[in-house]
């Protein structure tokens, strides 16, 4: 094998060092100086706010890269956002009335809509977020894996939404919810509102005054929450808001102060755990303190249970299963009836193309 002539000069070649032996490193040692090179690219910081680099959220957010942070001013900002670039920190400035994001939803959905992965999301207020379909949010989750931290959301018809992928985690840490909530005439807008992801994972976050709905909506396969306070809702109108927290996966409650909601039975009811989740999945619930009479868990789910050293106001009951095969057998029926009404539009679907084809055919 032919050495170059620049590789020998420069002294690498130990007499006693077999010429391929050699050739082999030199090549190791130029690949591990280009991706020193490449990872010399540093992440930014960018400045948001009035006299800054980046006076407004919408140009903040264009020229956002991969890994940077974008602190943004203590301030009130009538704006929102799309966030497209992952790995971002998007923190705010100071405490309490730091950086308020308000009024305006980007694409008819929230404040903050998140679009890129493994995003971080810490030190802010949203609220008064309004749109016409009711579930106007602060923020709206379209990515995998979402960490929120030390943020308020105030006053909105949802505070957080999840359009994630299945496989993704939500990370609630010190937030707080306070009268978020909406009502229509066909749907209960929870406080929290998470869909099918993996888990969801809330760590001393608290839930005051929510006006319509569950405090926690949700349907991660695993939810998991320790600490906090939970009250429950009431709707201005005095209509019944249904259970405080309700869920569709299995579920690790420890430490949590809860008040229970009340249910359209007249019940009153902290956890509602709903059929279809699958798999080896448990309902865990310990060491929390249901501060009104109430059931602390109406289990619909047939799973099985892990009830410990909960604290129960006087007249309480600590788990119940009443309406539970009622329950699962609406369930049957309303997957039935979807199934049915898919396979009835496939089968017109197939039925009109065969006629256009006919049609076409004889002209």
């Amino acid at each position: 094998m032919t050495i170059p002539p620049r590789l020998q000069s420069a002294g690498c070649l130990p007499a006693d060092l077999p010429r391929r032996q050699c050739y082999f490193r030199n090549c190791l040692g130029v690949l591990a100086v280009l991706l020193g090179l490449t990872g010399t690219t540093k992440a930014a910081v960018l400045q948001v706010g009035t006299g800054q680099t980046y006076p407004d959220l919408t140009t903040a957010a264009a020229a956002a890269k991969p890994g940077d942070t974008v602190h943004i001013a203590a301030g009130t900002y009538f704006a929102c956002a799309i966030w497209t670039a992952p790995h971002l920190t998007i923190e705010g400035e100071g405490e309490g009335e730091g950086t308020i994001i308000t009024d305006q939803a980007c694409q008819g959905k929230a404040g903050f809509v998140i679009q890129g992965a493994d995003t971080l999301v810490r030190d802010l207020t949203f609220t008064r977020m309004r749109v016409p379909d009711g579930n106007g949010a602060g923020i709206r989750a379209e990515a995998a894996n979402l960490r929120v931290q030390r943020v308020r959301f105030i006053n909105n018809q949802i505070g957080l939404l999840t359009a994630m992928p299945p496989e993704s985690e939500l990370l609630l840490e010190q937030c707080s919810f306070q009268d978020n909530g909406a009502a229509s005439d066909s749907r209960l807008a929870a406080s929290l509102l998470v869909g099918q992801i993996a888990r969801l994972v809330l760590r001393d976050t608290s839930f005051a005054r929510g006006k319509a709905g569950a405090a926690i909506a949700s349907s991660a396969s695993l939810t998991d929450i320790e600490g906090g306070t939970i009250e429950a809702a009431a709707r201005p109108d005095g209509a019944l808001s249904g259970p405080t927290i309700q869920l569709s996966g299995a579920l690790r409650m420890h430490g949590v102060s809860l008040q229970p909601s009340a249910m359209p039975d007249g019940s009153l009811i902290a956890v509602k755990a709903l059929p279809g989740a699958t798999g080896d999945r448990t309902l865990v619930l310990t060491n929390n303190t249901l501060t009104k009479p109430g059931i602390l868990l109406l289990n619909w789910s047939g799973l099985p249970t892990q009830l410990s050293g909960n604290t129960l106001a006087p007249g309480s009951t600590a788990e119940s299963s009443d309406g539970a095969t009622s329950a699962r057998a609406r369930g049957i029926l309303r997957s039935t009836y979807e199934t049915t009404k898919s396979t009835a539009r496939h089968m017109a679907r197939v039925t009109l193309d065969t006629i256009e084809g006919l049609w076409t055919g004889t002209h």
